[in-house]
């Protein structure tokens, strides 16, 4: 019996694990702002965006996601410096399984900002 137990956790606890390896990897992004020509350091609180950019290996899908309201725009480059995909909006998703293997930029643009974030296919 207790073997029984032993079996029943130990087939629960991988297909937790096979579940949690199928979650798309969060990428963190780098944000920049544009336009400030004062040297001097401005002292307020750091600017806060609600822009999420993920990237499930099973599906080879890149997933950016955020406020509608966000008027950016999003491109994809490969460690050439050679623009690979482009969306003029978010939310935007770009399908990497024809790509080579390598690091990509992925870069999240507007009037007043740019968000940038690596990822490695």
């Amino acid at each position: 019996m207790t073997k029984f137990f032993a079996f029943l956790i130990i087939g629960i606890v991988s297909s937790l694990a096979l579940h949690a390896d199928s979650d798309p990897t969060p990428i963190n992004l780098e944000l920049h702002t544009r336009g400030n020509t004062n040297t001097e350091t401005p002292h307020r609180i750091p600017m806060r965006i609600d822009l999420s950019v993920s990237y499930d290996s099973d599906s080879h899908i890149l997933t950016v996601e955020g406020d509608e309201s966000l008027d950016c725009e999003v491109s994809l480059w490969n460690s050439a410096d050679l623009m690979v995909d482009y969306s003029s909006a978010v939310p935007a998703s770009f399908d990497l399984s024809g790509l080579p293997s390598g690091t990509y930029t992925v870069i999240i643009e507007n009037d007043s900002w740019e968000a940038l974030g690596a990822i490695e296919i």
